[in-house]
């Protein structure tokens, strides 16, 4: 009889306690974002809830802004939510002429685990924990679909996903009998396309390959104190470096060695005269990844060296492990004078 009570105990304890872990709500919002260069526009989707509430994302906006880059925030419903268990969504491809649309599960485990674990904010002098407050979902050619956990400056990539090419009324992009749909996916590409974009040799691919994750470190060598590191990734994550706070979040960033590849890294440091600067290193992407995946083929594990003999002139930029080393010459830097502390 005791035993049979004991084992109801424990059975009533787990079921409370997954019924808790499922029930917590938290703050956030959806957001969204398509590649630069290749226009989207999302025709319906959600975050969905096990517990069935629905968070819409912004829809039917032209969107480019950038892989990983929120464009706008769906303000409605409950300030406070479960967390989403799942991503439904369609939307168009302007520079393929294709529609797509796909129901996804989300990994609930890795979100509830990075949502408990936080980051450290980088607004103001105070360095403390936030927590992310936005899911943004990420579509490119292909019916490729991405999806982040955001907050004011670390972004995590939770998830990938592929769509299914289908068909949809075009008058759900457009209702206007007036204008062809050849004639509007013209006019939307005229506008929402760099004027230099020669498309990828292979974007689709790009897509999927961009996910990949590298185990690398990036050290620094300058005459001038650091203070601080923004690192941009080809798959749309973003990670705020601090080299002066002591937070264990922070020091956890700085000796985690598991990253993709760089788009961009801004490097903000302060002179001997106590002056600030900011060097923002654009690295080309299709060739540094093609670096990164080559000299891994060597070496699984490396650092990406940046040395400046000065800030004035521009760094030398390599590829280490031990003997072997790879330069890279093709990035392009901007500079910029910053106010004091």
């Amino acid at each position: 009889m005791i035993k049979v009570t004991v084992a109801a105990l424990l059975l009533v304890g787990i079921i409370i306690f997954f019924t808790g872990c499922a029930s917590k709500k938290y703050e956030w919002l959806a957001t969204e974002c398509a590649p630069k260069n290749y226009p989207m526009q999302i025709i319906s989707g959600a975050f969905i809830c096990p517990n069935g509430y629905v968070q819409e994302l912004p829809l039917n906006k032209i969107i480019s802004n950038g892989w990983g880059t929120r464009v706008s925030t769906h303000i409605v419903g409950s300030k406070f939510k479960p967390l989403p268990s799942k991503l439904e969504i369609t939307w168009f491809s302007f520079t393929e002429d294709k529609f797509y649309s796909g129901e996804f599960e989300l990994p609930l485990e890795v979100i509830r685990t990075l949502m408990k674990q936080g980051y450290v904010d980088h607004t103001g002098n105070e360095q403390k924990k936030e927590i992310f407050n936005r899911f943004m979902a990420g579509v490119a050619p292909g019916g490729h679909v991405s999806v982040w956990l955001a907050g004011s400056s670390d972004s995590r990539a939770i998830a990938n996903f592929k769509a299914k090419e289908i068909d949809v009324p075009w008058k759900t992009v457009l209702d206007n009998p007036s204008v062809t749909r050849k004639d509007y996916i013209k006019l939307i590409l005229s506008k929402d396309v760099a004027e230099a974009l020669t498309p990828l040799e292979s974007p689709i691919v790009r897509w999927q390959e961009y996910e990949r994750q590298y185990k690398w470190k990036l050290k620094f060598e300058t005459p001038q104190e650091m203070e601080s590191v923004f690192i941009n990734s080809l798959n749309g994550e973003r990670r705020f470096l601090n080299y002066q706070s002591k937070h264990p979040l922070n020091l956890q960033k700085l000796t985690y060695d598991i990253h993709a590849v760089p788009e961009n890294i801004r490097y903000v440091f302060e002179t001997t005269d106590k002056k600030r600067y900011s060097i923002k290193i654009y690295f080309d992407h299709q060739k540094v990844f093609k670096a990164f995946k080559e000299f891994e083929a060597e070496s699984e594990e490396f650092k990406l060296e940046v040395k400046f003999e000065s800030w004035k002139g521009k760094p030398q930029i390599t590829l280490v492990n031990g003997d072997k080393m790879m330069k890279i010459t093709d990035f392009s830097i901007k500079k910029n004078s910053l106010a004091g502390k």
